[in-house]
């Protein structure tokens, strides 16, 4: 399976990058996307950011929202990259007033494939935004006490998740999360014609 990366200025590519290692990862800075040829890909990765907020910032991000609207292949995006996700599809972020750190528990709220063998979700959160509003396309997948942190698109394989599933892989259940992502990337891949 081949990964499209795409690199939001995350402070650590190289870890997300690890947890995809069994399949062919191919990292893209994200002001390069509008030169990919998206077609070449199974699914894509977007990363977190510590580089500039969403919010205010669209024009900049034209090219990676445009991607998440119009890709035929599956999406995750992570942190920066759920918040991509959001605003792709009509949602609004907002400012915390102090930045989420630390390893946190999720309260499920829809069944989904994604997170299939959780039983109780605890993941590595930082991050200063959270989802204010989200559009209808995106379904509520988890929360924790600050807001929504998880989402799906109802009709298409685009997924969003506010925590970071790649990082404290032993004391979290991110990594189940990236392997059920895998999973449903091959299983969308056997059903193309």
């Amino acid at each position: 399976m081949h990964i499209l990366l795409v690199d939001n200025t995350n402070t650590y590519p190289s870890l997300l990058a690890k947890s995809f290692s069994a399949n062919e990862v191919t990292v893209v800075p994200w002001h390069e996307i509008g030169n990919v040829e998206v077609s070449n890909f199974d699914c894509a990765v977007l990363s977190g950011s510590s580089n500039f907020p969403v919010t205010g910032n669209e024009d900049e991000m034209s090219d990676e929202l445009a991607l998440i609207q119009t890709a035929t292949f599956p999406i995750l995006g992570i942190c920066y990259g759920f918040e991509l996700v959001v605003v792709a599809f009509g949602g609004r972020l907002k400012m915390m007033p102090k930045k989420e750190q630390g390893v946190s528990e999720m309260t499920v709220l829809n069944d989904d494939p994604i997170l299939r063998g959780i039983e109780k979700l605890f993941v590595y959160e930082g991050h200063r935004w959270v989802a204010d509003s989200l559009p209808d396309s995106l379904i509520p997948l988890a929360k924790s006490a600050h807001g929504i942190e998880g989402v799906r698109h109802k009709t298409r394989l685009v997924y969003g998740f506010q925590f970071h599933p790649e990082k404290l892989l032993r004391e979290t259940e991110g990594h189940k999360i990236l392997e059920n992502f895998v999973s449903i990337v091959h299983d969308d891949k056997l059903q193309q014609p």
